[in-house]
């Protein structure tokens, strides 16, 4: 964590899995997944036109995150969390692909609560 070249490493992390371009967006999806054992850790959310590879960052961050570690739905309300119940979200990554017309937007935050 003290590694002066830590962005870079995980940079060439991504690039060795194949997922190039996207820097800044790659090292802030990175962050806002890591945070979240912070306690008040960073939410993204990836907004672009059609076909910008949204789907595909996505993974691509969440795949550096533990599985056990990350909670992913394809639409989600916000009465749907309420009704959760026992599920525990606590310091997981929520991850949500929600269709909003015909523009999709990605959603990753880290939940402390």
């Amino acid at each position: 964590m003290r590694d002066k070249n830590l962005p870079e490493r995980i940079l060439a992390d991504f690039n060795l899995a194949g997922v190039v371009g996207e820097e800044t967006n790659k090292l802030v999806g990175y962050l806002a997944g890591v945070s979240r054992k912070l306690d008040k850790p960073l939410a993204v959310v990836i907004q672009s036109s059609s076909a910008a590879g949204k789907p595909s960052l996505m993974d691509a961050v969440l795949s550096f995150m533990p599985e056990d570690e990350r909670v992913q739905y394809s639409a989600m309300t916000g009465q749907s969390l309420f009704y959760m119940g026992e599920t525990r979200l606590k310091n997981k990554i929520l991850a949500i692909s929600e269709e909003e017309g015909a523009h999709r937007k990605l959603c990753v935050k880290a939940v402390t609560e």
